[in-house]
């Protein structure tokens, strides 16, 4: 039990600086900033541990502890990652429930969703983002795969045929 007050602790606390930084000067790459944030955080407070600073057991514990510790705070550190950048851009699915949220009881008539969505401009939003993440460049007119962004689009096609999906762009 207290091995997971401490791993919840320590995602509190990196997430709590996470905030500060992005209120203080918000990254110009969020996902990076956000990786290297959780990862500077799980080197601490795991170092913390294996240097026996924090003792939750006994010292014959503490690799066990480690196992457990990178256990709970890995996969949470990436699912928020994630999570973050999903919601970091306006998207189709989530800006439909955000309109018929806003219009409340009445509900919102299939006309003026379409209206509301012509004015928002997702895709450019979601292009600017490829171009500051690296993954695309553009040269004058014209958009190009990255060597980063070949590696990622091998990394889609790859799972899309592991898991016989359909590839979609």
């Amino acid at each position: 039990m207290a091995l997971l007050c401490y791993s919840v602790i320590c995602l509190l606390v990196t997430w709590a600086v996470h905030l500060v930084i992005w209120r203080t000067r918000l990254p110009k790459n969020h996902t990076k900033a956000l990786l290297v944030t959780f990862f500077c955080g799980y080197m601490i407070f795991s170092g913390l541990l294996v240097n026996g600073v924090i003792e939750l057991g006994t010292p014959f514990d503490r690799f066990d502890d480690i196992i457990h510790f990178s256990l709970l705070y890995i996969p949470l550190s990436l699912t928020y990652t994630s999570f973050y950048s999903l919601i970091q851009y306006d998207s189709p699915s989530l800006t439909i429930v955000s309109i018929v949220s806003q219009a409340g009881g009445m509900g919102c008539k299939n006309t003026e969703l379409l209206r509301l969505l012509e004015h928002k401009d997702m895709v450019q939003e979601r292009i600017d983002a490829a171009v500051t993440s690296g993954f695309v460049t553009r040269v004058n007119d014209h958009y190009w795969l990255t060597n980063k962004g070949r590696i990622l689009a091998r990394m889609f096609d790859i799972t899309a045929n592991l898991l016989r999906l359909e590839k979609a762009g």
